[in-house]
């Protein structure tokens, strides 16, 4: 069955702080894409929202929804901010 890896990363916003528990990163998808996500991230480190920002470099609903369910599970180290905002960005690579 198709599928691969994907790598999460921090792009901007959220003060440098770095997710610090990761869903499970491997999944049905069948073609290489970057999905980039504008997330919101409240006080205890929990994602509040998240929805598909620019570059992302494919139309494929299916992906999309993958990378937005990943990363309403990611959990960030608590801050004092109340609410901060930043882009994240998905990286599926299938397994070659």
């Amino acid at each position: 069955s198709p599928g691969g890896r994907s790598g999460v990363s921090v792009v901007r916003g959220l003060s440098n702080r770095r997710p610090i528990r990761f869903p499970n990163m491997q999944d049905d998808f069948n073609e290489n894409a970057k999905v980039y996500v504008d997330i919101k991230v409240d006080a205890s480190g929990k994602v509040t929202s998240a929805g598909i920002a620019k570059g992302t470099t494919t139309s494929n609903a299916t992906l999309r929804n993958i990378a937005l369910d990943k990363a309403k599970q990611l959990k960030f180290p608590p801050s004092q901010s109340d609410i901060e905002s930043g882009t994240i960005l998905f990286d599926f690579v299938l397994n070659s």
